[in-house]
């Protein structure tokens, strides 16, 4: 399974759009591995989670040929995440190439906004599914399972997924504050035949080194349980990697600082343009 992280920063990006506080100032100086786009993973080239407002210009930066996507999952709506002219332009009279159907996953509230797109799935050569937590489905030679988040409000409902080919798997947590208990007990005790040991895992930390209880997005000394909880149940590999993402420079350093600081923890910081391979 190759991975290929398009971006890595939470709604504002880093450095943030309008900000010269100081963590942005320093990203700017920095540079590099320091700036953030708005997260987005590649699988295979031809599976994506999510598809915000950066994807051209990561596509642009990385070289990437986009038209073997096959398969979009979707967070949840929140517009970092579910950029909505991006799929436009696979109409016809922006994009002549030929595309597979795409089909894309996502809460009925994510799945809704596509639906109401005035040119339609046709048009845009994609076909979507509503999909809800504790569901597993296989697509393209993948098996997913989606996990209720702890994200937004009462209206919305977030997910966030297991994804395996067969040979690895991964589970890619974004945006979610401190998984809800029904999340846990599923990840403990799945349905008959099926049982989760993941070779990676990537993980919220927006709010980064704050020294505050996350709900919606998670701190370093959150996830530090999390990673702690899974390896106690049994769910994670010998030597899985564990990376933290989604970063806001509202509660995070550049990139050499957090490595520094995550390193302790055997934690690793995601960064725009990491690619690797299970």
């Amino acid at each position: 399974m190759k991975l290929a992280f398009l971006g890595t920063g939470a709604a504002e990006g880093i450095p943030g759009l309008w900000c010269t506080c100081a963590r942005c100032q320093a990203a700017r100086q920095e540079g590099s591995r320091s700036i953030r786009l708005r997260c987005m993973l590649l699988i295979d080239d031809r599976l994506l989670i999510d598809c915000g407002p950066d994807l051209v210009a990561a596509s642009i930066r990385d070289n990437l040929d986009l038209s073997s996507v096959r398969t979009l999952l979707i967070t949840h709506e929140h517009s970092d995440h579910l950029y909505l002219p991006n799929l436009e332009y696979r109409q016809t009279d922006f994009c002549p190439t030929p595309l597979p159907t795409l089909e894309v996953y996502g809460s009925a509230g994510a799945v809704g906004q596509i639906r109401a797109m005035p040119r339609g799935e046709e048009a845009m050569r994609l076909r979507t599914h509503v999909v809800s937590a504790f569901q597993t489905w296989e697509v393209d030679g993948y098996r997913v399972t989606a996990f209720r988040a702890r994200h937004g409000g009462p209206s919305m409902e977030p997910l966030f997924f297991a994804i395996g080919d067969g040979h690895s798997s991964i589970l890619y947590a974004h945006d979610t504050g401190p998984f809800p208990e029904e999340t846990w007990e599923y990840l403990t005790r799945p349905p008959e035949g099926q049982r989760w040991s993941f070779d990676l895992v990537s993980i919220d930390m927006t709010s980064g080194l704050l020294d505050i209880v996350g709900q919606g997005h998670m701190t370093f000394r959150q996830i530090v349980e999390h990673r702690d909880r899974l390896a106690s149940l049994g769910l994670l590999k010998p030597g899985a990697r564990f990376f933290a993402n989604h970063f806001s420079h509202n509660g995070n350093p550049t990139y050499r600082e957090l490595t520094e600081r995550l390193s302790v923890a055997g934690i690793e910081p995601a960064y725009d343009g990491l690619t690797l391979r299970l």
